[in-house]
């Protein structure tokens, strides 16, 4: 069975000029930056503040020279949810995001509750991703 449906071009469907994504410095979250990117989107990067966010940054502004691109370099694992959303909100004032993509995080999250109600049903141990 083969796929026929092509990648959406989400800048012409939604009419966007920006999106945010977390989790975009690695991974399929950088995959999907760089998908964005080539069709034409400045983005936001939520990530780590580390060298792959960087890398990430330098990448994007050198192959994607005409579009902006922005960096947020915070843990979303905290759980104390001003610690990110501040430099999120700060970064992001002047503009207007049309297409947000937060699930990279939310999966991570998802996949590590259910590995603890595992945990405590079955006797698993749980893992930290």
């Amino acid at each position: 069975m083969t796929c026929s449906r092509r990648p959406q071009n989400l800048k012409k469907k939604y009419n966007a000029k920006w999106a945010l994504v977390t989790g975009g410095s690695s991974g399929i979250g950088r995959a999907l930056v760089e998908r964005l990117a080539a069709d034409g989107l400045n983005i936001v990067i939520v990530g780590l503040a580390d060298k792959l966010l960087d890398d990430t940054m330098e990448f994007l502004n050198s192959t994607y020279p005409d579009q902006q691109f922005r960096q947020v370099g915070v843990n979303l694992g905290s759980e104390v949810s001003d610690s990110y959303m501040g430099p999120i909100k700060e970064t992001t004032a002047d503009l207007t995001i049309q297409i947000i993509f937060w699930w990279v995080q939310l999966l991570r999250f998802c996949f590590v509750a259910l590995l603890r109600r595992a945990s405590v049903s079955h006797d698993v141990p749980a893992v930290m991703l």
